[in-house]
């Protein structure tokens, strides 16, 4: 089953000022066989919102790169694929990991969860893979306030 992702929540607040919200979609693609988590994060620096997706059918790990053009059709994006690897991928989150000022990307899949390390030119390369059997629910935070990044999963 093909889905898409939809940037809807990125033009939240240029729609509030109206009684009646709206939201328009906008198609960045139809080539994640089942997607089951998006992240929007700003990836490369540029100060705009990109999105990561992960998508378990096709066990694939992407970035879109958001151009900062908004208008009524932003495909098409540039696609990064991280990995097609992500055996059943459910999760995707970014978050700086090793404190060098880029987002990095942490994904997990039906039993591992995997650190993507940012080279801070849009190349992303595998670091650390943990066994996470039986998990389906992450947050990542700093839990323990000692500055850097924790991952809580269940």
């Amino acid at each position: 089953m093909k889905s898409k992702f939809i940037f809807g929540i990125l033009f939240i607040f240029a729609e509030v000022t109206s009684a009646q919200p709206t939201f328009t979609e906008h198609v960045i693609s139809t080539s994640a066989d089942g997607a089951r988590y998006v992240h929007a994060a700003d990836m490369d620096g540029d100060g705009d919102m990109d999105v990561l997706s992960a998508s378990s059918e096709d066990n694939k790990i992407a970035l879109y790169l958001n151009d900062g053009i908004l208008d009524t059709d932003i495909t098409p994006v540039v696609e990064i694929v991280i990995s097609t690897e992500a055996d059943g991928a459910v999760f995707v989150h970014a978050a700086d990991v090793d404190s060098d000022g880029d987002m990095d990307i942490l994904s997990a899949s039906y039993s591992v969860m995997t650190w993507w390390e940012n080279d801070g030119s849009q190349g992303f390369t595998e670091q650390n893979t943990i066994t996470a059997d039986g998990s389906s629910s992450y947050f990542v935070a700093d839990v323990d306030g000692d500055g850097d990044v924790d991952v809580l999963a269940s």
